[in-house]
């Protein structure tokens, strides 16, 4: 790992640190528990993070590893995958998270692999009435499951979750609050009701902020993170409503499941991974 790599860890967080600090009186004051459950949440995945980030890349590879297993059963119950099915693709991310300890061949020969993998088991596991959509899903959600790995790794990705987490804290504050008169127009009212564009500025501002706050501000960075957040958090409301659900799971507290809050991570995520040996937040 490059001094560069530590420091824009370490600098992510001391923000991170910076802004649990910071909020955790004002949330005790509002005595409203979904946002003591939410700032619960964030502080548990952050320790967990640093815990895997201090054990190297043994403990890295195992969070990504975690990660992935869990995201996948998420959305293989969402579709009534199976249960063997499931059961095979948590055995499959296991797999890729070992692999991920040679990013390139994973990156370069896992991904087809995998898509071919997850296209044919899709098919034998599916629902009868989903089985063609249901393979297509699993297909690019095996083919993810690489990227969930190699992006674990690095200290882009740190950086990547902070944006992103102040993107969404600020996004849900600003279309609760704000959202009136023109700022309280609807994206998509039947697939995404909560998604305001006050959401939008004032999630767009809490990035911004993120990103001076750890001295790597970028344009380029910012424009990609807000669209492509805004996207993937879009994408996963319309599955979820395709789907009659409100959440992907109910074992996370303050957000359903891991899946609902890696949501604005669907697309940033392979971007990301993609250039996590190029200076994504550097000019």
């Amino acid at each position: 790992m490059s001094s560069d790599d530590q420091y824009l860890f370490w600098q992510t967080m001391g923000a991170t640190a910076a802004l649990l600090a910071i909020t955790i009186v004002p949330i005790l004051f509002s005595r409203q528990r979904v946002l003591l459950e939410r700032w619960l949440v964030w502080a548990t995945l952050s320790a967990a993070i640093l815990a895997a980030w201090l054990l190297g890349q043994p403990g890295l590879i195992t969070l990504a590893t975690l990660a992935a297993v869990t995201l996948i059963t998420e959305l293989m119950r969402l579709y009534k995958f199976a249960n063997w099915s499931i059961a095979v693709a948590a055995v499959v991310a296991i797999v890729a998270g070992q692999l991920s300890r040679d990013p390139e061949r994973l990156a370069l020969l896992g991904m087809p692999t995998l898509f071919a993998a997850g296209l044919i088991l899709g098919f034998l596991a599916a629902p009868q009435g989903v089985r063609s959509k249901g393979s297509v899903v699993l297909g690019l959600a095996f083919a993810w499951l690489i990227w969930t790995s190699l992006f674990l790794q690095t200290a882009q990705a740190m950086a990547t979750l902070w944006v992103v987490a102040c993107f969404d804290v600020a996004a849900w504050a600003g279309g609760r609050f704000l959202a009136r008169g023109p700022l309280a127009w609807h994206f998509s009212p039947k697939a995404s009701p909560n998604k305001t564009l006050a959401g939008l500025i004032v999630g767009a501002f809490g990035a911004l902020v993120a990103m001076v706050a750890i001295d790597e501000f970028n344009p380029y960075a910012f424009v990609v993170i807000v669209v492509l957040a805004t996207l993937g958090d879009y994408i996963e409301s319309r599955v979820k409503r395709g789907l009659g659900v409100k959440d992907a799971s109910n074992w996370l507290p303050g957000f359903g499941g891991l899946l609902d809050r890696f949501d604005s991570l669907l697309l940033l995520l392979p971007l990301t991974s993609v250039y996590s040996l190029l200076p994504l937040f550097r000019v």
